[in-house]
């Protein structure tokens, strides 16, 4: 009776330990279907519980989760260039003019963006000889 105590209590923590992997599976694949789709859910792709993608045995439901992408798709902001293409501040656009390299730089080590800065610098040095 104690061995089959045993055997019970290993295939419990066996399915435990299928399950939390399942999860964690399902959130991954449940992420990178929503960045295949190039969606863009912001902040709400933590609320959304992924764990309904995993049965009991902790396999995960890859059609549910193409499903469910594919909804949101219909509904969620695609990621990218924004969807007017942008004002490039020329034209009668009223758009905010170009800034200086020199101001550029000037952030970019405000920011402490060195590697940027650096960049910045070499244009500069380009653009002058």
């Amino acid at each position: 009776e104690q061995e089959k105590a045993v055997a019970a209590a290993k295939a419990e923590g066996a399915t435990e330990a299928s399950k939390a992997f399942g999860a964690k599976l399902a959130a991954a694949e449940f992420k990178a279907a929503v960045a295949a789709k190039g969606l863009d859910l912001g902040e709400a792709l933590d609320l959304i519980d992924t764990t309904k993608f995993v049965d009991e045995q902790g396999d995960v439901d890859d059609d549910a989760i193409k499903k469910a992408v594919s909804k949101l798709a219909k509904v969620a902001t695609q990621k990218g260039p924004g969807q007017s293409g942008g004002d490039f501040g020329g034209g009668n656009g009223g758009g905010t003019p170009a800034r200086s390299l020199d101001e550029q730089i000037a952030e970019a080590e405000k920011n402490k963006n060195f590697q940027l800065a650096i960049g910045l610098k070499r244009q500069r040095a380009a653009q002058t000889t």
